[in-house]
């Protein structure tokens, strides 16, 4: 398990994103890809022991975000995010 800064896993991790933006979504493979990159990768000073690191995975009804690439939402604010207006289950 590698232990790298927060502005290195964000980078690599848009990496690792890039292969599901350019071709059809395959669900198996982004959930291995995103659990892979998790239980190989923590975040310098963020404990799992705390919650300082964890993996959110929402289900149900949404709205989804329309995105082209990947996409860094700490630096966007609420009015920026595009979302389709249709529901979703």
């Amino acid at each position: 398990m590698s232990e790298i800064s927060q502005e290195e896993a964000v980078k690599k991790f848009a990496q690792l994103s890039q292969p599901f933006i350019s071709s059809p979504l395959n669900p198996r493979s982004i959930i291995d890809t995103v659990t892979a990159f998790y239980r190989d990768v923590r975040i310098a000073g963020a404990s799992i022991d705390t919650d300082g690191d964890m993996l959110l995975l929402e289900w149900g009804t949404t709205k989804p975000q329309i995105i082209s690439s990947f996409t860094d939402f700490r630096s966007i604010s609420d009015i920026d995010v595009k979302v389709d207006c249709r529901e979703f289950q």
